[in-house]
């Protein structure tokens, strides 16, 4: 699953929350969950989480896409 976040200003705790069980559910189903283009704000805050350690991030949508098949 690849979630753009280009237009995502900012998260809150529960915004985060519900990143993770959407996390938890893909990889039950198999799959991975990539991020696409955060904002140096939401890096900053998977990089403290830990979440940077689970999600793949992208810059672009080529570079995600070139990786995935």
């Amino acid at each position: 699953m690849l979630l753009d976040m280009s237009n995502i200003k900012s998260l809150d705790s529960f915004a985060l929350g519900v990143l993770i069980g959407i996390y938890k559910r893909v990889i039950l189903a198999g799959g991975r969950l990539c991020i696409l283009s955060p904002n140096e704000n939401i890096k900053r805050l998977f990089e403290i989480t830990g979440m940077d350690k689970l999600l793949k991030i992208y810059n672009t949508i080529s570079e995600a896409l070139s990786e995935m098949r």
